[in-house]
């Protein structure tokens, strides 16, 4: 059965690949939009369906439309992600996405501090890239949610300015 299944998967690939460019990015925005409002959408997503069609249909489409934020949302590549951001910056799913990655990697940079481990990668870098996260905050439409980050984003700044110090 699982020879089957990878059959059939190769036959939607194929078929895939050879549809229009409207109708791939239509499916490919649809498929992460539908999977970003579950908790952890990655799970959805299988492996080999994201590297072999997701992804470069991503990269093609970042090079065919330079000035569509929605391929750059998708990518999860902090870089292209502020891309999106800085295109379309009242869009709070990718808002949400931008802090979210973030926040999570300059935590995942101090989470072992307390226990006496040191900084994990750059605190200047984190710093530089939590001040200029800043200028977003007053694009999140919710203020419970725009305070929680602006305290979360104060707290890790806090971590890397004394780590700089230090």
């Amino acid at each position: 059965m699982r020879k089957e299944a990878f059959n059939e998967l190769s036959l939607f690939f194929s078929d895939f690949k050879n549809e229009e460019n409207k109708s791939r990015r239509w499916l490919v925005n649809n498929i992460y939009d539908l999977a970003f409002q579950t908790d952890n959408y990655s799970l959805y997503i299988p492996e080999n369906f994201n590297k072999e069609l997701i992804k470069p249909e991503i990269a093609n489409w970042i090079n065919d439309e330079p000035d569509n934020p929605i391929p750059y949302k998708w990518s999860f590549d902090s870089k292209l992600l502020r891309k999106s951001v800085d295109l379309n910056p009242n869009d709070q799913d990718t808002l949400s996405l931008f802090f979210l990655m973030l926040l999570n990697g300059v935590n995942m940079n101090q989470h072992e501090i307390d226990a006496g481990y040191p900084y994990d990668g750059d605190p200047e870098k984190d710093l530089a890239l939590l001040e200029d996260a800043e200028q977003y905050l007053s694009f999140v439409e919710e203020k419970t949610r725009r305070e929680d980050l602006k305290k979360q984003i104060s707290e890790l700044k806090l971590v890397a300015k004394e780590f700089i110090k230090y």
